[in-house]
């Protein structure tokens, strides 16, 4: 059964009073008024309003009796049942065109306010579970996914997490557009300040829909893509994973993608490693001022090509294997040699990390 709060009374009483020149009261369920244009009789019981609540009916009052003055005092319906009076005080003759406006305008009014605070709990329970759900990594129980259900979330549902990253001066506009850009039976939530994620249908045309989200936007957005996972808090740390290792190893790139940096997450492991780092820490000390570092990230990105890497880095050929050559006095390590070039490539990551 729904209540009517004093709160609600009273702003009804005022909005009311606006339009109708004549005091009102409201009562609750018990006949005790808690809304009326007259302070002083706040929290006193009213037997009109009594007398309509047992007979569910309006009650006409002419001539004022113990404390109630003449009016009309009618149920106020919620689902068939009365939940409380409205009262207008006056000649009944003279109020009984207003009275039965008075009711509907408050019985609307009330079934609003239902309305909102049923809508407001929804969402705040709907976003409860979605944070919830994004960080869970453990298997789903039947009453969790039943919960789900009854707000509209079906996690059964295979999905991949998509993480957008932002300056936290933009958040609002990325949410907007973020949850303009949702289909049925996809859903998001706010991990953090910087970063909102969605929980996607897996399709080819994943890359194509991200640009289509962001397309307008006129500032910078990063994206971490999770796998498809049953669990989706496991889809959504890899997206996490993604997003931390891409910014730092891809940064021409806007998006990316887990399935394509797994391997590089497990080199996390390795941070730390003294000799791995020591590598690069001297590479690119004593190799500065020729740039070899860059030299190196730049030929392990063209796969040690030599063509494409002397373009990329608009030097002559020669003087690409002078740097190469350079490389190896420094670091020991042949970057022309398979296995060398790959401790060079893990020395580099687990510094970027």
């Amino acid at each position: 059964m729904i209540y009517i709060t004093t709160e609600l009374a009273q702003n009804i009483v005022i909005k009311m009073m606006d339009i109708i020149p004549y005091n009102i009261n409201i009562m609750n369920e018990k006949g005790i008024i808690i809304g009326s244009g007259d302070a002083s009789r706040i929290n006193k019981s009213h037997e009109g309003a009594l007398e309509a609540l047992k007979k569910e009916r309006a009650i006409e009052v002419y001539d004022a009796v113990k404390g109630v003055k003449p009016g009309i005092n009618a149920p106020i319906l919620f689902n068939n049942k009365a939940i409380g009076v409205v009262g207008i005080s006056g000649n009944p003759d003279e109020v009984r065109p207003f009275s039965e406006i008075l009711r509907i305008a408050v019985e609307l009014l009330i079934n609003q306010e239902y309305t909102f605070t049923n809508k407001t709990l929804y969402e705040r329970h709907r976003e409860e579970f979605l944070y919830e759900l994004a960080n869970r990594t453990t298997p789903y129980t039947k009453s969790f996914i039943e919960r789900g259900l009854t707000l509209e979330i079906d996690v059964t549902i295979p999905k991949i997490a998509i993480i957008f990253n932002f300056e936290e001066e933009v958040r609002e506009e990325i949410r907007k557009t973020v949850y303009n850009s949702a289909q049925k039976d996809e859903f998001y939530t706010t991990l953090n300040s910087t970063n909102i994620v969605i929980f996607m249908k897996e399709n080819k045309s994943v890359k194509k829909r991200i640009d289509k989200i962001i397309g307008n936007l006129n500032f910078k957005v990063n994206i971490g893509v999770g796998n498809r996972e049953e669990i989706l808090g496991i889809s959504v740390k890899q997206g996490l994973q993604a997003l931390n290792i891409g910014k730092k190893i891809e940064a021409d790139s806007y998006i990316h993608f887990y399935n394509n940096l797994y391997f590089v997450s497990y080199l996390a492991n390795l941070k730390g490693d003294k000799r791995l780092s020591y590598i690069i820490d001297k590479l690119d000390r004593e190799g500065k001022q020729a740039s070899l570092l860059n030299t190196l990230v730049t030929y392990i990105n063209m796969s040690g090509e030599m063509n494409q890497t002397a373009e990329a880095l608009h030097i002559h050929r020669n003087t690409l294997n002078y740097r190469l050559e350079k490389i190896r006095d420094i670091t020991g390590k042949n970057p022309k040699q398979l296995l060398d070039l790959f401790e060079l490539y893990i020395s580099y990551i687990i510094t970027k990390l």
